[in-house]
């Protein structure tokens, strides 16, 4: 990604794979027109109890996973 060969497509996480497509901005490297883009990954599972000690973090994740909000609802 910083040289501009590959380009992130889907981050990945907690089970799912990183996914990345090819790119061509690798021929504007070092031109002006180049833009650099940095990988941000997604939350690996090695991550998963801090994340989930976290409660805003807890949250992101459950919409993210789920596409819906946490249950908060006591019983």
């Amino acid at each position: 990604m910083e040289f501009g060969f590959l380009d992130s497509y889907d981050p990945g996480g907690l089970g799912k794979a990183s996914v990345f497509s090819l790119s061509y901005r690798w021929k504007r490297y070092g031109t002006p027109y180049f833009n650099s883009l940095n990988f941000k990954p997604g939350f690996g599972s090695k991550y998963f109890k801090t994340i989930w000690k976290d409660e805003k973090k807890r949250e992101k994740l459950i919409e993210a996973r789920h596409n819906k909000k946490p249950n908060t609802d006591s019983v």
